[in-house]
């Protein structure tokens, strides 16, 4: 089965060669720690940091973003905010500095960030993250991709309108965390919902949730029939995860 994703901007196309990624983790995957995922991991996509639009604006998280066009490797760089404008001006600004794709987090489930609206806050304001959406995809050449949860506190909110509208503004990717907003990191990800969501979309699907070993990733992969996997936490201490990971994720 072929590795490639193939995503499409609005005048720079990407071409993803590993199925398997690493997550932005705050505090975690600073420019460091991606050089020494990268040594084991050539090909896969890593993300910065999260990136606060309306921080960057100000001046602050610059350093997240400085001379990432010198990593080897394709780096995407994910931001969160609830300013439309904002966010584009981020987007744009990261894309300049070099971001293989630019990700909105519509998934965190701390609460300083949705409690400002941000990150799984959107889940809930629809309209707000359509916009932000659109917006980005206005604002930059690259793709525009989407992290995001299986509802609030329920899998019974129309995440699949929710999810079919993010594909109409523009996402070219989206990346599900097999749990609600309201379960965080408890209780087991549910990667059979994440295949029935897989299957309704025309755009790639990343899953995301439990993953901590190359077992894990093959069972994900065959359960959710994901184009993809995205590996967080089950990566903190061991920075060869990823690369051992991708090396032993394919039939």
């Amino acid at each position: 089965m072929s590795s490639n994703i193939s995503l499409k901007g609005r005048g720079v196309n990407r071409i993803i060669t590993s199925k398997v990624m690493l997550s932005p983790l705050a505090g975690v995957t600073d420019n460091i720690f991606r050089r020494l995922v990268r040594k084991w991991a050539p090909n896969s996509l890593l993300f910065t940091e999260m990136i606060n639009a309306t921080s960057l604006k100000k001046g602050y998280g610059t350093q997240k973003i400085n001379q990432i066009d010198l990593e080897e490797g394709p780096i995407g760089v994910q931001i969160f905010d609830n300013r439309p404008y904002a966010v584009s001006e981020a987007a744009k600004q990261a894309e300049d500095s070099g971001a293989f794709l630019i990700d909105i987090n519509m998934g965190c489930p701390v609460k300083k960030i949705a409690k400002k609206g941000g990150g799984s806050a959107l889940i809930k304001d629809r309209k707000l993250a359509i916009e932000l959406v659109k917006n980005v995809v206005k604002a930059v050449r690259v793709p525009v991709t989407v992290k995001t949860r299986l509802g609030w506190d329920s899998k019974e909110e129309n995440i699949e309108d929710f999810l079919f509208k993010l594909q109409d503004a523009g996402a070219t990717m989206i990346t599900l965390h097999g749990r609600t907003r309201k379960q965080g990191f408890s209780g087991k990800s549910d990667w059979e919902m994440i295949g029935r969501l897989k299957k309704l979309l025309e755009i790639p699907v990343i899953a995301n949730g439990d993953i901590k070993n190359p077992d894990d990733a093959l069972n994900c992969l065959k359960t959710t029939n994901a184009d993809g996997v995205m590996i967080g936490r089950g990566i903190l201490g061991s920075p060869w995860k990823i690369g051992e990971i991708d090396y032993f994720s394919y039939e």
